[in-house]
């Protein structure tokens, strides 16, 4: 549904009493709840096994997609620079946050939006968590039925997320596996980092062209979360 866009929630008296509440407005209906569903499972799957994993939480489910794109200063494409985004949607089945992260010319060691967006986003995340403050049904969270396994879904090593009880603790130490790194030599940048993302690695670019080589190298052993750095250059 297009809602009518509201910048106050509610507005209280200095007694405390709620003067106005805003209740939302739909407009008309955009697209079909079936497509809806459709999408929202689509994106719950970028941070399930696709590019937006280091936004993924143990406990809750969450849908987004990446951006990276080229910055344009003065009208032109700046050599170099990049702006990486994330927007994601918590929980991913009755969502209460709506989450926007946009970095211009991001200086984490990766432009893209998977390693320097993503991650802030799972820490903003944890934060609202935490939060009192926050506008956060939590007798909704805490109810949520756990979510169940994904069969065959590569990276997801059958750890099945769960619902813990309020308040909640990040999860920040969770056992790693050990995978191996994928040839990617040959293919393109898109490509190449898609197959390294797909395997569980976060990705350090330096060039430009189509991927050459990898360190660590195509078939040796790291810790799914680690940096696999990606050479790229003109094509041989």
């Amino acid at each position: 549904m297009l809602l009518q866009p509201a910048l106050i929630r509610q507005v209280r008296r200095p007694t405390g009493r709620v003067a106005y509440r805003h209740r939302p407005e739909p407009v008309r209906r955009v697209v079909t709840p079936a497509v809806a569903t459709a999408l929202r499972g689509l994106l719950r799957g970028v941070v399930e096994s696709g590019t937006g994993t280091g936004a993924a939480m143990a406990n809750f489910p969450v849908a987004a997609k990446t951006g990276t794109a080229r910055r344009v200063v003065h009208g032109r494409y700046a050599p170099g620079q990049y702006t990486a985004s994330f927007v994601a949607l918590f929980p991913a089945d009755r969502p209460q946050i709506v989450l926007v992260v946009k970095i211009d010319d991001p200086r984490t060691g990766s432009y893209f939006a998977a390693q320097a967006a993503a991650p802030v986003t799972r820490s903003m995340l944890e934060q609202a968590l935490a939060a009192r403050d926050v506008a956060l049904d939590r007798a909704r969270l805490s109810t949520a039925a756990p979510l169940p396994p994904t069969p065959g879904l590569e990276g997801n090593d059958g750890v099945v997320p769960y619902v813990v009880t309020w308040p909640y603790s990040p999860d920040t130490v969770t056992a790693r596996p050990i995978r191996a790194v994928p040839e990617v030599s040959g293919r393109s940048l898109r490509e190449a980092v898609r197959a390294l993302h797909r395997r569980g690695f976060r990705v350090k670019l330096k060039g430009w062209g189509v991927a050459l080589r990898t360190a660590p190298v195509a078939g040796d052993s790291a810790t799914a979360g680690s940096v696999v750095t990606l050479f790229a250059g003109p094509a041989p």
